[in-house]
């Protein structure tokens, strides 16, 4: 007949600053006269603009994968090959703190280091290679399924210890946080309305009397750690 007791949730926060990311191109009215792809897709106004959508693909990217180093635990050795072994000491770390559905994001210098390390491995660790349909979903960067954890590389990855390293990273969801945001309403030249809500802004400017035209791109975004115990750098040689 013992009445039960409140139990206070335990909580935390993470803040997630949003900043401008921008990039901006000029091309001259000779240059793009003289691109002679269909459809303007090369180094012409049109390709340029295109464009933005892939370059801020890839500063988010950068943006991610920037926060591997800031893990508190880490696994691997400084001026060594990344090995079976190591991966498997990122899976035990994660595993101690009860994560589970991994992802690794690694350099491509240190998938080639693991898969030399996997073609002397025997025993009932299984690599599955991404399928064409896989990389379409996920991306050109998805390289398959190695012991349960879903394997990336990306260039982005960055180099520590003054150049000698890189650092990958393995986490379990919840570890790292985005947040993207939008400008108000913004009336641009020739009366063009840019709805709010819109992910990435790209104007076009003129400066008639250089001949150029500017195409500029922006977009707000941020990322940061959520939970450093769902997290851990690899690091490897360069």
């Amino acid at each position: 007949g013992t009445a039960a007791t409140n139990t206070a949730i335990t909580s935390a926060a993470a803040t997630i600053t949003i900043a401008r990311q921008a990039l901006v191109r000029q091309i001259s009215d000779l240059a793009n006269l003289t691109n002679n792809v269909a459809g303007g897709m090369g180094v012409g106004i049109d390709g340029l603009a295109e464009d933005m959508v892939g370059a801020y693909n890839k500063r988010v990217t950068a943006m991610l994968c920037g926060l591997s180093s800031g893990f508190s635990n880490t696994v691997g050795t400084s001026g060594a090959d990344l090995t079976v072994t190591r991966f498997y000491d990122a899976i035990f770390s994660l595993q101690l703190t009860a994560n589970d559905s991994f992802m690794c994001i690694l350099h491509p210098q240190q998938m080639n280091d693991l898969m030399s390390s996997l073609r002397s491995e025997a025993g009932p660790g299984q690599y599955l290679a991404a399928t064409q349909d896989q990389v379409n979903a996920k991306g050109a960067g998805y390289r398959g399924e190695l012991f349960g954890v879903q394997t990336f590389v990306s260039t982005q990855i960055p180099s520590i210890n003054s150049g000698a390293d890189y650092c990958g990273v393995m986490f379990s969801r919840g570890a790292i946080g985005y947040a993207t945001g939008s400008a108000a309403p913004v009336r641009g030249a020739g009366e063009i309305i840019l709805p709010a809500g819109t992910p990435i802004v790209v104007e076009l400017s003129r400066s008639p009397e250089a001949g150029l035209s500017t195409i500029t791109g922006s977009a707000f975004v941020g990322v940061a750690e959520l939970d450093d115990a769902r997290g851990v750098g690899i690091v490897s040689d360069f």
